[in-house]
Parts: C-alpha cells; structure tokens; sequence
C-alpha cells in the first residue's frame, strides 16, 4: 500500500489493507471494523456472501463469505455488504474450487464454445491426453511443419492461437508422445535410431520448457504402440527431469490389463516421473476379475514410494475408434483401409480381431456412434450385432465393410459397476472425463460424459451410493488433480488462489446426457467464475472468455 492509502485510511478510521486481510485471514471477520461506503474505496470487487465453503481440501464445509479482487480470492470470512463493489447472496449453496478435469479431448481453437464443460462447473480442462496433442507439429531448427491447421509448432504458439480469440475457461496440456513419435518416425513400426530418440526428446523438452504438465502416451493406439517400453521411458525422464506426470492409456485394458499396468508402473520406476493411470478400467467381462491384481500392483509400487494416481469416469462404458480391435501391423503405414478391403488380409486379421471383441464383451457391447458417413447414418445408434443381422453379414465381415470407408467411432458397454466404484473409491483416483469441451448439437451422438461426467460423479457416488460424502468427492476434482498437474494457484479455496470457482445445490446438480442422446447440458450451475470473472451467472452464461492457457508451476 502506498503512502497516500496509508493516510486516508488513518485519517477515516479506517483499518490498513494489511490490517484488513490479517484480520479476515484469520477467520475474524471484518464486519465491526468502519468501512469507507464509496465504490472507489471498498475492498472487494465481489463478495459471495453465506455460502456452504468447501475448500477444496477434503474438509468439510463451513458457513463463510468469499471475497475476490481481480482474478484471485482476497480474503475469506465474514464482511458487511459495503466492503464489495457487488455482492452475490448464495444462500447456503455449495461453493468450492471449480472443477479440474485431467483428461479432456478439448479443442477450443478448432470449436470454440466450452458450454458443455461449463454447466458442469469445469473451469480447466487438460488437453493433449493419449499421447495426442495439438503441439509440436515442427522438429527443431526444421521449416517444414505438418499441414494440420489445428497443431501449432510449440506450447507457446498453442497458447498465442488461443489468446487470439479468447477462451471461455482456462486449458493445460500434455505433451503427446504419439505427436512426438510420428513427426520424427511417421507410422513406421520400428525404433528410433539414437538421434532420431535425441530429437523426440528434444521435442518433449521444448514442450515441459514452455509449461506442459508433462508426457502422456496411448499404447493402445499405433502408431504409438510401436514403441518399446524404453522408448517411452527416455521421454517420461525428460517430463520427469521438470517434475512432469506421465499419464498413460495403458498397451492393453482387457486381456492384457495387468501386463499393461506392471509396464507403466516400469516405466515410472525407471523414469521418476509421477504415473497416472487414465481412465484406470479392466474392460470385458472375461477379465473383470483381473481388478484384483491390477489394484495390488498399484499399492504395492506406492509402498515402494512410487508416485501413482489414477482418473476415472463415472460410467461403465467407454468410447473410442473401431479400428482399435484390429492387430497393430495392420495399421502400419497408413494404409489400413486399404487391408479391410482386401480379401486375403481379412482373413489374416479375423482371429485377432475377434478374440478381442469378445474380450470386451462381443459385438452386442458395441455401439456405432459416429464417422460413419453418409452411406450409414441411419445405422448411428445401433449396435454390431444387430446391424450386421440385418445385413445378412457377418459381424467381423460388416465392420471390415464399414472401416473401408469410415473412421468409425463406437461406444462399448464393458465394464463393472462393482469394479468402478472400488476404482473411484481410492484415496487417489480422481474425475476425469475422457470428453470434450463442446456446444451441444440435439442430434449428435457420442458419449455423454463430455456433457455429464462431474454431476454424475455427485449423484451416484455421493447421494445414491453414498461412496463418499461431498467434500472428499470434491477433493477429488478439484486439489487432487490440482497437485498431480503441479498447478499451485488452483484446486483450493484460499486467500491468494485464482477465484476458480462454482457455485451449486448439490441436490440439484443433474446430468441430464444419456448414450442415446448424449449431447444435452448438465444443470445445476447457478454461477461460475473463472479468474475471477462470472462465466455463469444466475445459471446463465454471460458471454465473457476469461480464460487462460495454463502451465506447469515447477
């Protein structure tokens, strides 16, 4: 506070700004101290007045008022209605750190609205998971840059692209290991030579330079699965070296779940790099009980004081490309159309394909939802089985038709109720959902945990199965995937903290989005602030893009 701040307030009686924030810092409040009544001298610029505060912590909530100045929480205790330029009555509504989700697909600079992560009280999403983000598209000291107009040559151009059109909620990214690899390797299934590794690595440097959280992966998927574990070991050292995460979709979920696990558990070992396990699942019926195993690795790497964590989602099926059953060589070098249409390779590739859709449950598990063309649009919807006995086809053969064409997208109901609530369960397990930032298309289909995930976390696990009571689910999804990204002004409800925050009736708070019509906003939200600035107000949107591309604090 400057010389003349200091004499005004000593010559009205007014308590020093230092005084001020001491007093309410402490819990004492401010309401008996004399405050000047004109707009230019009050304190705060809003001030959330009788709200249920749930820090963020895991600590119950208490009664209390939250001021916010600029984009970050001034003090928080009890203040008189004339400390603040505006003063928000919450009532006794729930207010906690807006919600962080660690795996999100979202891309505001290719579709720039975000209501769908908005009216769930999402305030940052991380992008850039599965080994698959929009940076870098250029290798070091190289002109030549991949054509994609969606990928940026660096984190920092990234950010520029975004900045240019404002962003209504705040992002953070990976650096992809699958980007990485194909920019230096193409879809060639082999290793890389010594300098071709040094310059993958040189590549995820530059990105953890610039702010990245760290290094994810996507095993399952090629060309990324053409990588030996060492490969991605030299990479996970580079995200570790700037106190990275390394977070991974597992080699395998269903018939090789446990092997998959005990490779990244390896690789977090070998790398120091912080693991976590997304969207942690064992899919398929035949491999349910595999949890068993999967869930005694994990405690025992973090008895060894490795540092593992998870994410999950709240439903029980999950949702990705078609083409993921088919065996890795049939993928290699980008002509995998051209092999589901030849006679001979589909001979060659049904045994393996079969066997892993019956892993995960046989073609009745798998819904079509999407990429499929104007050809098959009206099979949107549907699942394998059915579709192929209409056809008069069978299963494997009518899908290798589809796929000729197509980059079909599927939703595939595999996984245990029982299984997922023990995985939701873990102290370290936090929400994520595996979706996208999007606006709402009626007719659309997909999966409904873009426009459902963290107030079906609210409903099932705290009021219908009563798994956990409200603050811990809340710890979950807000300072647990807060520390894990090591992202220190967010995730809390604490005096000099960004004002990320949400507003919200827990008994209200509804996700409305199913399988079959999966794209309708979730409700609930009465307001949502993002740096500081109203997003939602009075469960309407406000139109302001207060967002903010955001990096690693290391």
């Amino acid at each position: 506070m400057d010389v003349d701040d200091q004499v005004l307030n000593a010559e009205q009686g007014m308590p020093s700004r230092r005084t001020f924030l001491k007093a309410a810092a402490s819990g004492i409040g401010v309401a008996c101290m004399p405050l000047v009544a004109g707009a230019q001298d009050r304190q705060f610029d809003y001030l959330l007045k009788n709200g249920m505060v749930i820090d963020g912590t895991g600590a119950p909530g208490t009664r209390q008022d939250v001021a916010i100045r600029g984009e970050r929480i001034e003090a928080i205790g009890s203040f008189p209605d004339s400390a603040a330029a505006e003063v928000v009555d919450l009532d006794g509504a729930t207010l906690c750190p807006g919600f962080i989700d660690v795996h999100a697909h979202t891309n505001l600079a290719r579709e720039n609205g975000a209501e769908s992560k908005l009216f769930q009280g999402v305030t940052l999403d991380i992008t850039g998971p599965d080994g698959g983000s929009d940076f870098p598209n250029r290798k070091p000291g190289s002109p030549d840059a991949i054509s994609d107009a969606s990928q940026c040559s660096s984190l920092d151009a990234w950010a520029r692209k975004h900045d240019e059109h404002g962003l209504p909620m705040n992002l953070g990214s990976y650096v992809g290991h699958a980007t990485v690899r194909e920019l230096v390797l193409g879809s060639e299934q082999r290793a890389p030579s010594p300098s071709e590794l040094q310059t993958m690595q040189d590549l995820v440097r530059q990105g953890m330079e610039q702010g990245a959280v760290g290094l994810s992966s996507g095993l399952e998927y090629n060309p990324a699965g053409f990588a030996e574990t060492d490969e991605v070991i030299a990479l996970a050292k580079v995200a570790a070296e700037f106190g990275g995460v390394y977070g991974t979709h597992v080699r395998n979920e269903d018939l090789l779940v446990i092997e998959s696990v005990e490779e990244a558990i390896e690789i977090c070992r070998k790398s120091g790099a912080t693991l976590l396990l997304t969207h942690l699942k064992v899919a398929g019926e035949p491999n349910w009980d595999k949890i068993e195993r999967v869930l005694e690795l994990i405690e025992q790497a973090r008895d060894e004081g490795l540092d593992v964590v998870a994410d999950r989602y709240p439903y029980l099926a999950w949702s990705t490309g078609l083409s993921i059953f088919f065996p890795g060589w049939s993928k290699e070098g980008g002509t995998f159309r051209d092999r589901v249409k030849d006679p001979d390779t589909r001979v060659r590739m049904k045994e393996e394909t079969v066997t892993n859709v019956v892993a995960n449950g046989g073609w009745g598990a798998l819904m079509l939802t999407g990429g499929l063309g104007e050809s098959f649009q009206h099979l949107m919807g549907k699942r394998i089985d059915e579709v192929a006995e209409e056809a008069g086809q069978d299963p494997y053969d009518f899908t290798c038709d589809l796929l000729a064409e197509n980059n079909v997208r599927i939703v595939g109901f595999g996984m245990s109720d029982e299984n997922t609530d023990r995985i939701v369960s873990l102290p370290y397990c936090m929400i994520a959902s595996d979706g996208s930032a999007l606006t709402a298309r009626p007719d659309a289909l997909g999966h409904p945990r873009s426009f459902g995930c963290f107030p079906r976390a609210v409903r099932q696990y705290v009021f219908e199965k009563q798994l956990m009571p409200l603050h811990e689910l809340i710890r979950k999804m807000t300072s647990l995937p807060a520390d894990t990204m090591n992202i220190p002004d967010r995730g809390r409800i604490e005096v000099g903290k960004i004002a990320d925050l949400v507003v919200f009736r827990p008994e209200d708070f509804q996700d409305r989005a199913t399988y079959v019509k999966p794209q309708q906003y979730s409700e609930g939200v009465d307001h949502l602030l993002c740096n500081g600035k109203f997003v939602i107000k009075n469960g309407k949107l406000t139109g302001q893009r207060p967002g903010q591309i955001v990096t690693s604090s290391r």
